[in-house]
């Protein structure tokens, strides 16, 4: 063929490529495209191209099967995850080799060695800002450090279930790669810890980070004091641990604002870091992953002291599997609704500040309708998730659609006034917008009395309809 493309036009390859790209799994459009790629230098041009705005996926495909991908497995899809790792390795390596300049990559499984990190590496460089390696068990800190030393752009990494990894590519993490925004740390508990922290004490702040996922490393209450200590910037933090690992976090960064944090199960633990997180003075939004028996009314009437503008109390059966029956344990009762409740009124009457809440309790089987006209009462209620609780009848659930509806209503006109007399001040001339502000939570504050005097529950509940 004198015109290697002349067999088929170029538009068509773009189609047929921008087709593969856009399959249901990444990797197997990566085996695909890779086999186009090797029909001739027009086509190797166009897969190249037209790969760069996706993610470079090297994914072993373990795991892989029907049930988890909706459909029976290709022929292709089959042959590749049953290789040998020798195999899957070189197809990474040339896939490596071959797709240059993206920003985000993805490694999965067996075939994924710190020589397929160091190819990946020196191909993407500056570019790379996005890596996520998870259930890689040939995976080191050697080739970790590579990745850090050779990419010092990133801005999110994510490590998940990797057993050969020990840490000890954080202090060389933190020393380059400046512009990190995002880490996770999940799944490795092998980590050392008190040589990471020696190295660390004499390291600056990371003061790029905001987002840390750091869950089943094995981290200590003092370790996590050490670790905190250099992320002055935090704001959105999920974790585990015991009470005082949360104390420490609550401490060193200032700034959070979202916690999702897992405790042990031990006596006193939920309460203890109940207790920590109210000196959390920027806290908005905090979840609760309680694996222990039914959270008390005090503990959650301590939850509803704290400054927050969204509640996440789900049960953990129901994360897991989101199958539930009536008999499945609950993690809150109408009592524990009543006295949330109760508390959040409270402290929104001393702040004379009702702001829009949001309230998940998701697989709280134990519920009913004392608990509906519980959470009737609260000033502004702007969403609320209540999947997997079977005790809630559907006339209460209209109610509650009706009180939800009615919150985000009265949010959106005051977004609506806001915008009005800013654009007034604007075609006014008058200097800026700032007594506007200010004065805004006191006008939504009024405006949520009157409206809940002006509409009662029964009102409520005939407007859903």
């Amino acid at each position: 063929m004198s015109a290697p493309h002349a067999f088929l036009p170029g538009p068509a390859l773009e189609r047929v490529v921008h087709h593969l790209l856009a399959g249901t799994d990444a990797q197997t459009s990566l085996l695909s495209l890779l086999s186009l790629a090797g029909v001739d230098k027009y086509s190797r041009s166009v897969v190249r191209h037209l790969h760069r705005s996706h993610c470079l996926t090297l994914d072993a495909l373990e795991g892989c099967n029907r049930k988890s991908l909706g459909r029976p497995l290709l022929p292709r899809e089959d042959a590749f995850s049953k290789a040998a790792a020798d195999t899957k390795q070189t197809i990474f390596l040339l896939a490596a080799r071959f797709f240059v300049g993206h920003s985000e990559v993805f490694l999965s499984g067996q075939g994924v060695t710190d020589l397929v990190l160091l190819e990946v590496a020196r191909k993407q460089q500056q570019g790379l800002l996005s890596v996520r390696i998870q259930n890689c068990p040939e995976v080191t800190d050697s080739g970790i450090n590579t990745l850090v030393l050779l990419c010092p752009h990133l801005e999110r990494l994510h490590l998940d279930h990797l057993p050969a990894v020990r840490g000890m590519f954080l202090p060389a993490l933190v020393r380059h790669s400046t512009h990190l925004v995002a880490m996770q740390l999940t799944h490795m508990p092998h980590f050392k810890w008190p040589a990471i922290v020696v190295q660390l004490k004499h390291l600056g702040p990371a003061r790029r980070l905001q987002s840390m996922r750091i869950m089943a490393v094995g981290l200590t209450a003092s370790q996590a004091q050490q670790l905190f200590a250099i992320l002055p910037n935090l704001r959105w933090l999920s974790m585990d641990g015991s009470s005082d690992c949360i104390r420490s976090a609550v401490a060193e960064c200032r700034k959070l604002k979202e916690v999702h944090f897992s405790p042990r199960q031990e006596v006193g633990a939920i309460d203890a870091a109940l207790q920590a997180l109210a000196g959390a003075e920027s806290l908005k939004v905090l979840e609760l992953h309680h694996q222990g028996p039914m959270l008390s009314a005090s503990q959650l009437r301590q939850a509803g002291r704290l400054p927050l503008n969204e509640l996440r109390l789900e049960s953990q059966v129901y994360r897991q599997s989101c199958t539930i029956t009536h008999a499945t344990p609950s993690h809150v009762d109408d009592r524990g609704i009543r006295a949330l409740v109760d508390s959040i009124c409270q402290r929104w009457r001393v702040d004379q500040d009702p702001q829009p809440f949001k309230l998940s309790l998701r697989g709280a089987t134990a519920i009913t309708h004392d608990a509906v006209s519980s959470l009737l009462r609260l000033p502004m209620l702007s969403e609320l998730r209540i999947e997997g609780c079977p005790k809630i009848q559907a006339l209460d659930k209209m109610r509650l659609i009706a009180k939800v509806k009615a919150g985000r209503e009265l949010l959106e006109s005051e977004e609506k006034r806001k915008a009005g007399e800013l654009r007034r001040q604007i075609a006014e001339g008058l200097p800026g917008s700032g007594s506007s502000s200010s004065n805004s939570n006191v006008r939504i504050a009024s405006s949520v009395r009157s409206s809940m005097l002006s509409r009662g529950p029964a009102d409520v509940g005939v407007r859903a309809a």
